[in-house]
């Protein structure tokens, strides 16, 4: 979890060798639409909720999701899917019909398609009328920080982007050079955790959706989120 005050924190050179193979810079494309995206592998707890949140808004037709999770990864060991059943079963029942679920025109389960949904020509396409990502990171424990390809990959696509991750993640991302955005998308949610934060970021998404944006404005500060991208995958 990154929380160690005894040994060194360095990155594993491997690791991200392999993670920047995935997330390539693109030209940034202008989207069509200002919409925006949910992309999520393997269902988690906060996945589940906010999958849920996405299914039962007002805004929901603004949205391009996709969700791996099914009722058969469920079992006593995944503590996620069960915290999740037993706290929301309510929400869990009115989603439950529809996992797998996709609108990215791919196969489910994932299976042989990985290396498709890791390549340039794949996100493109996604990305053609997406705006804004709400990144669902892996670890959401407090007090820790740990970026993934969830994170980098709007980034070095050009969007706007949400983190549903640990409580200042987005702070920490700030402190790291990278531009959030918080002057055009309210991240007041970034001091929360979990739940209340997943619900502060589709209050905060409304907001955002209801604003007339011009996403030529922001072009600037998006290629020198590439840019710092670069120089971070390099230090």
């Amino acid at each position: 979890f990154c929380k160690s005050k005894v040994f060194d924190h360095k990155i594993n050179k491997k690791f991200l060798n392999l993670l920047t193979r995935t997330v390539t810079v693109q030209d940034i494309s202008i989207p069509i639409a200002n919409n925006y995206g949910l992309f999520c592998g393997r269902g988690t707890n906060e996945r589940l909720y906010s999958f849920w949140k996405h299914k039962n808004w007002k805004y929901t037709n603004y949205g391009k999701v996709s969700l791996h999770a099914t009722i058969e990864h469920i079992n006593e060991y995944d503590s996620d899917y069960v915290k999740f059943l037993c706290e929301h079963n309510e929400k869990w029942q009115d989603i439950k019909d529809l996992l797998p679920y996709t609108d990215l025109g791919h196969t489910l389960p994932l299976g042989s398609n990985q290396v498709e949904c890791t390549s340039p020509k794949f996100w493109n396409e996604i990305y053609n009328d997406v705006t804004v990502e709400i990144v669902c990171e892996t670890n959401t424990t407090t007090d820790t920080f740990f970026i993934t390809e969830k994170t980098l990959r709007p980034i070095v696509y050009g969007r706007l982007f949400m983190v549903i991750g640990s409580p200042k993640f987005e702070a920490h991302l700030k402190e790291l050079g990278f531009d959030i955005f918080d002057d055009i998308l309210d991240k007041t949610y970034d001091d929360k955790s979990s739940y209340l934060r997943i619900d502060s970021v589709f209050r905060s998404l409304e907001k955002f959706l209801s604003t007339d944006f011009n996403f030529q404005n922001i072009l600037p500060r998006l290629k020198a989120n590439q840019e710092r991208f670069n120089t971070f995958t390099n230090e």
